[in-house]
This record gives C-alpha cells, sequence and structure tokens, in this order.
C-alpha cells in the first residue's frame, strides 16, 4: 500500500517529468519558499493577508490560505492558493488534502510556460468525511526553460467538526 506522502511525491515527480519533456535546456533546480499558514478559521476571518511578492531572487513564493469558515464533516470547505515567480509560468499544481483525497491540474510543458501567468490562484474545494485535524499541502509547480523548475509547497491545518 502506497501513502499518502509517497503518492503526493510521485505526482510531483510526474508533474515535473512530464513539464520538463518539452525543455530543450536541462532545467535547473532552483529553491524556492515554503509558507505555512495555520490561523485559526476565525482569526482569518477578520483580516486580510499582505501581498503574495516574488521570493528575493525573484523565485516562486505560494501560499495557501486556509478555510474563512469552520470545516463541517460531508460539507465542501474552500481553501485559496495564490502563487506568484519573477521568471517562470505554472506548468501545473499537486494538492493533498490529508485524507487520501488528492487533486492537481496539469498546464502546460516548458514549451508554453512562458505565456502561463507568472502570478494567480486557484480555489481548492474538499469535502471530509471524518472529524479531526488535516494538514493540507498544495506544490505548485513553475518552469522557464531559462530558469529552469521551481517547485514550492505550502500547507494549511484544517480542523472540521
Amino acid at each position: 500500500m502506497i501513502t499518502t506522502r509517497v503518492r503526493r511525491a510521485l505526482a510531483v515527480v510526474a508533474v515535473g517529468a512530464a513539464v520538463l519533456a518539452g525543455c530543450s535546456r536541462a532545467p535547473v533546480q532552483v529553491e524556492g519558499v515554503k509558507l505555512e499558514a495555520t490561523p485559526s478559521p476565525s482569526s482569518t476571518a477578520s483580516r486580510t493577508p499582505p501581498p503574495l511578492r516574488p521570493t528575493a531572487d525573484g523565485g516562486l513564493a505560494v501560499r495557501l490560505e486556509p478555510p474563512t469558515v469552520q470545516a463541517v464533516v460531508g460539507q465542501p470547505v474552500t481553501l485559496m492558493v495564490r502563487f506568484v515567480d519573477a521568471h517562470g509560468g505554472l506548468v501545473g499544481t499537486v494538492e493533498d488534502f490529508g485524507d487520501g483525497g488528492l487533486g492537481g491540474m496539469k498546464v502546460s510543458d516548458c514549451r508554453d510556460s512562458e505565456k502561463n501567468p507568472s502570478v494567480g490562484s486557484k480555489v481548492l474545494t474538499h469535502a471530509f468525511a471524518s472529524p479531526g485535524t488535516y494538514v493540507v499541502s498544495v506544490t505548485v509547480t513553475t518552469l522557464s526553460c531559462v530558469h529552469g523548475q521551481e517547485d514550492v509547497t505550502a500547507t494549511a491545518s484544517v480542523l472540521v467538526r
């Protein structure tokens, strides 16, 4: 049986491999930044997060904003992932909801990544089957045939009642 972490790692590798297949140059791995969002739902509703900016060297930054309302078993809850990268365009995401639920998308490969947005957001919706605290993680992948691939993972805790 494959664990959730192994599945998530394989999904990230699969997105990266599919994306890099179109590159004519060897990719350069660029270190990203990991942001963790763990405020309680009640504190999140009353404040607006600061604007997301690329890292000091212009690299990929990712923020996963937890739900603004209390998560309830069986009811969909919404999280927001935001990203910004001064170097490359979005090529995909891999989502792990911490309960075995996985999601994601592939946008393009290296040939088209320069045309994709380098700033954006994605709404994640998921219904949890059991109460508990779940760590939701999202890995965002951006790519430039000049600067290489960047993978950054952001996490948020979701308390489900």
